[in-house]
């Protein structure tokens, strides 16, 4: 922009924080098609009520606004804020230009847009919203924004900030956990395509666990697998199990190799815990001689 000329006005839409945490770091990326459906909405309603151009009345000697219905726009996504935490948001930069009829384009006059700057972000804010809840994600409302429920809000220092779906804020400082990693709870067809170093999959009773879904679980870890079950004979049987359109791939190996190196581990500690007892057992006899 210089002092005769505005090339353009870029409207910034940024999503809440629990909402880029699920979309970039979750990998949901139905979470990211409602961020960029919302911003639709939102420049929508901008293109319909709030663009104009000037005209000059050489009768009254006066410059008068008229209403447009047509803008030129570009959109960017982004990840990250300048901070380079995950920030998901969108410049919409809608060029200084409109046309007028077939033959002719004037500027916009912007007047509309720089005073329903607070408009524009509500209809986006709101829309989000409703697109988030219809993916079945609860929303808590407070401060006129809104945030997914039961995120981890940010992450200060040594302190974990978490957000309940009751409105309650839960602040773990770290320094007191050292036990505790940063980590996220998914289903099976959620994690498909991601990896991380560690996973663990969580299996109950009820679970119907089939060996193309053992696969998935077991493939998503780059460093270490384990699996935690009240029931491993239930988990043995049911996996086994091919699913009825199974893949010409071959699973049948993978619960006996994954259960079998999580029996050998469970056993040495077993192992190990029984030579540090006879080991006590036989210092306290040397003792009390």
């Amino acid at each position: 922009m210089n002092k005769e000329h505005r090339a353009g006005i870029d409207l910034v839409f940024s999503a809440p924080k629990s909402v880029s945490i699920v979309a970039l770091h979750l990998g949901d990326e139905a979470v990211i098609d409602a961020h960029n459906q919302a911003v639709i909405k939102a420049l929508d309603y901008v293109e319909k009520n709030l663009i104009q151009y000037r005209e000059f009345d050489p009768i009254a000697k006066d410059v008068f606004k008229v209403k447009s219905d047509n803008m030129v726009v570009g959109t960017f996504v982004h990840s990250t804020s300048r901070s380079n935490d995950p920030q998901l948001h969108t410049h919409s930069v809608i060029l200084n230009i409109t046309k007028i009829n077939k033959k002719q384009f004037k500027a916009i006059s912007n007047e509309l847009i720089f005073n329903n700057q607070k408009l524009i972000n509500n209809i986006y804010q709101n829309e989000l919203a409703l697109n988030i809840q219809n993916l079945g994600y609860k929303i808590d409302n407070y401060d006129n924004k809104f945030e997914i429920a039961g995120v981890i809000e940010d992450i200060i220092d040594d302190k974990v900030y978490i957000k309940t779906k009751n409105d309650r804020e839960i602040i773990i400082n770290i320094d007191n956990y050292s036990h505790i990693d940063h980590a996220y709870a998914q289903t099976l067809h959620k994690s498909q395509g991601a990896t991380c170093k560690k996973a663990i999959l969580l299996h109950s009773k009820s679970d119907y666990l089939s060996t193309e879904a053992l696969y998935v679980a077991a493939t998503r870890a780059t460093d270490e697998f384990k699996i935690l079950t009240s029931d491993k004979k239930k988990l043995m049987d049911t996996s086994k199990r091919a699913q009825a359109k199974s893949s010409t791939r071959d699973f049948s190996g993978v619960i006996d190799t994954v259960i079998r190196q999580q029996t050998e581990k469970e056993a040495q500690a077993e192992a190990n815990a029984a030579l540090k007892a006879t080991l006590d057992h036989t210092l306290d006899a040397v003792n009390q001689k």
